[in-house]
């Protein structure tokens, strides 16, 4: 995702996990419910780890142009 050049926002991180689980939940019943549980939980440690990536570079001066 860094690599794409794209940016977190907190929008994102706060429905990425709710979306991502609805979509897998609702296609398989009960294994799709723990498939889902484990998709969007995966989904939304992404968006934490480039959210925090993207802090930790302003922090020190933002990536060199």
């Amino acid at each position: 995702m860094v690599a794409k050049g794209l940016k977190p926002s907190v929008a994102r991180i706060l429905l990425e996990f709710w979306l991502s689980f609805i979509k897998r939940y609702l296609h398989r019943g009960l294994i799709g419910y723990i498939y889902a549980v484990n998709y969007a939980y995966s989904r939304f440690l992404r968006q934490i780890k480039l959210y925090k990536h993207y802090k930790r570079k302003s922090k020190q001066g933002g990536y060199p142009r």
